[in-house]
């Protein structure tokens, strides 16, 4: 069991969580979004919404961009926290999917692999999509 928490540059987050919805309307996943309020409001947020996390369930945390601000102020404010946490960035609808479809059951170590298979899956389905026209063409 693990909480998830997405963060981004502007409505990304909001964005993404919300598509989650449409496919999961009880899901337990989190957002915070770096907004036009600036870069000392997002952490004093971020700092809060740590804060209010419980120590014993561990939190994974799916940015928008590696080295991006959101990125950097969790990075700089999970190590202080005394949670348990792993950061993914790049976060894409089925990587958020299969994290909040694992999130009740999985420890969050098991389910970071599938989760690099899930993107795995994702690089290649185009690779897919060509080798099926080609094979409808012969």
């Amino acid at each position: 069991m693990y909480k998830i928490i997405v963060t981004s540059h502007g409505k990304l987050a909001e964005g993404i969580v919300e598509s989650l919805s449409y496919f999961m309307p009880n899901h337990k996943v989190e957002y915070i979004s770096l907004d036009q309020n600036g870069i000392e409001d997002f952490k004093n947020r971020a700092a809060e919404l740590l804060a209010a996390q419980q120590e014993e369930v561990p939190l994974l945390v799916f940015t928008d961009l590696f080295n991006g601000s959101p990125f950097n102020v969790f990075a700089q404010l999970l190590p202080k926290s005394g949670l348990t946490y792993d950061i993914v960035a790049g976060v894409s609808l089925p990587v958020l999917m299969e994290a909040a479809l694992q999130q009740e059951f999985a420890a969050i170590e098991n389910v970071l692999q599938t989760l690099k298979n899930v993107r795995t899956t994702v690089i290649y389905s185009e690779e897919l999509l060509q080798l099926s026209e080609s094979n409808e063409d012969e």
